[in-house]
Parts: structure tokens; sequence; C-alpha cells
């Protein structure tokens, strides 16, 4: 269901506010670091959007 560019640290560092539905996008603003145990800005502060698809967006309206 979510697009295969989003790693797991991305996955496990979403946030609901980065989604926009409006715009059919995922903000990757931060990931979760397991050797951490923390959420913190991805490798290289590079931050990114990534389209959501039809099929994600529908059920996360529901």
């Amino acid at each position: 269901m979510w697009a295969p560019a989003l790693n797991r640290g991305e996955i496990a560092g979403f946030h609901h506010r980065r989604l926009d539905l409006e715009h059919d996008s995922i903000f990757v603003r931060e990931v979760f670091d397991r050797a951490l145990g923390e959420i913190k800005p991805p490798k290289g502060r590079q931050r990114r959007f990534l389209p959501v698809t039809d099929e994600l967006a529908t059920k996360l309206q529901t």
C-alpha cells in the first residue's frame, strides 16, 4: 500500500501532518533511527515529496 520509495525508517518516522491529500503527496521530513531510538532528519538532511497513489489516498480518507 505504501509507495516502494519509502524505507522502513521513513515509514516509522511518518506523521500524519506530513500527508497532503489535496496534492496527493507525502512530505518525508523525519525518519526513525532504530540504533538511536529516536526520530531525526533524513540522511544528508534531504527532505522530499513522494506521490500518494489513488488507492492509498482512498484508504486514508476512510
